[in-house]
């Protein structure tokens, strides 16, 4: 049986088993339409191997060697295959799509399922596969060049689309509570649909009574019925946000887009913005008195003297002299 023929048949085996009204069978779907996702990617890696080592791609350990025409080939070594990891990697280097921000999300609720399992979960399940059923359809028609539908069967691509109509009216549900809130700040207001629930993960968060002032403003879960303050997901919801922003300057070099505040000692200054989005601080950029440069904002400067760093420095040795 081929990768593509395992990836529909474990696609269909989750959605019947979210079907199903034995709730152990609930976690199966997630389990099934995970694997899915993960064949669906190994067929595209498979589909760009050479002819002659169509698994190639595939292998963990890709090793050169010379062929018997002396020539220098990659070899696929030993029987692992590629994590998920690898297939980032791979895809990269390929120039294949993937909305792994969406998959990534899929990943971490199927392991929070994994260690906090309950019959309550229904409503994560549910976001589990409509993320599912997106990520699908981009990745088959683009990708793999296929008609979900036909691949997947009418039936079973109908339920998967009826499962995202469910998830998108709760969402939208959740986020109509959220919308009617003063968030004070745009970048705050402009990311509300990637909030997480702290317990669970899911991106189901509303606001149903309590406080409305920001940030101590309450909301509860969707999924898991758990409350919590926004302000208690503060940090976590910067570090979402600037993710990629704090991971290029973690490997590559200069400054974190989501810093600690000199006011309040939150990880909530956001130095593009010059602003504390938690307590409202800001830098007061001032001139140097001595040279007419901008004074850094990120270093204490006297307001008596008003001067930079490096006259600061000139003054200090010549007054050795």
């Amino acid at each position: 049986m081929s990768i593509l023929d395992n990836a529909v048949i474990s696609i269909q085996i989750g959605v019947e088993d979210y079907q199903s009204e034995n709730e152990s069978r609930n976690f199966s779907a997630v389990r099934n339409i995970y694997s899915g996702l993960l064949l669906f990617y190994k067929e595209k890696l498979r589909l760009l191997s050479p002819i002659d080592d169509p698994e190639l791609l595939l292998k963990r350990k890709l090793k050169p060697v010379l062929n018997k025409n002396g020539k220098v080939i990659l070899k696929g070594i030993g029987k692992q295959t590629v994590d998920t990891n690898e297939i980032k990697e791979r895809f990269k280097d390929f120039k294949v799509n993937v909305t792994w921000k969406d998959f990534d999300r899929i990943r971490e609720l199927r392991n929070d399922l994994e260690h906090y399992y309950t019959s309550e979960n229904l409503d994560t399940i549910t976001e589990i596969l409509a993320k599912a059923c997106q990520l699908i359809q981009e990745f088959v028609t683009s990708e793999l060049g296929l008609e979900p539908k036909q691949l997947i069967g009418e039936k079973c691509w109908q339920s998967l689309l009826n499962i995202e109509n469910v998830y998108e009216a709760a969402k939208k549900e959740c986020m109509t509570t959220l919308c009617n809130l003063d968030w004070q700040y745009e970048i705050i207001r402009g990311s509300l649909s990637d909030l997480q629930c702290p317990s669970c993960s899911s991106n189901l968060i509303k606001h149903i009574g309590g406080s409305a002032d920001y940030p101590d403003i309450d909301l509860v879960c969707h999924s898991c019925s758990s409350k919590f303050h926004f302000f208690d997901v503060l940090s976590d919801y910067l570090n979402q946000i600037y993710f990629a922003d704090n991971y290029i300057a973690a490997t590559q070099g200069g400054e974190y887009s989501t810093q600690e505040c000199p006011s309040c000692d939150y990880e909530t200054y956001i130095l593009d913005e010059n602003l504390c989005v938690h307590c409202g601080f800001k830098y007061i950029y001032k001139n140097c008195v001595s040279c007419g440069g901008a004074i850094s904002s990120m270093y204490s400067v006297s307001d008596e003297t008003k001067i930079c760093e490096r006259c600061d420095y000139i003054e200090h040795l010549m007054s050795k002299d």
